[in-house]
């Protein structure tokens, strides 16, 4: 019996863990294969202005409270969320950043990447990709 039930445990909280996974996607036109960490991360503060291929880069956020914002922050810079949203409007004021594009939602964000090429957002994994976009991995 605590077999069965250890076993049912570890499938609920590695569903769980899966609900929290968030994907990189951009348009289907944005040739790029892959992208580096440290690549993505100069592109979400400015440093880096375009994709490996020439297109400009256009990232899409959501609300800072928005659970992919949070991930972005932890899982990408180590930090806490107002601490990069903070740095984001900071690298926007002194002219580095375009100011990133609003997102209501993971729906809201692919909507809107469909339409941009350079196009750079995060959903949850488990979204439901539509024509127009792709995931792009994310290598170490």
């Amino acid at each position: 019996m605590s077999k069965i039930l250890a076993a049912f445990a570890a499938l609920l909280f590695s569903t769980a863990a899966l609900a929290d996974e968030y994907i990189l996607v951009t348009s289907a036109s944005n040739p790029t294969a892959s992208v580096t960490k440290t690549e993505l991360k100069e592109m979400i503060l400015g440093k880096q202005k375009a994709w490996k291929q020439g297109s400009i880069v256009h990232l899409l956020l959501q609300n800072d409270e928005s659970k992919s914002t949070d991930w972005v922050a932890s899982q990408l810079f180590g930090v806490g969320v107002k601490t990069l949203i903070t740095k984001i409007r900071q690298e926007v004021f002194k002219g580095e950043l375009a100011k990133p594009v609003s997102c209501n939602s993971d729906a809201d964000c692919l909507e809107q990447a469909k339409s941009i090429g350079g196009a750079l957002t995060f959903v949850a994994a488990a979204a439901k990709l539509p024509e127009g976009v792709k995931a792009v991995p994310i290598a170490p």
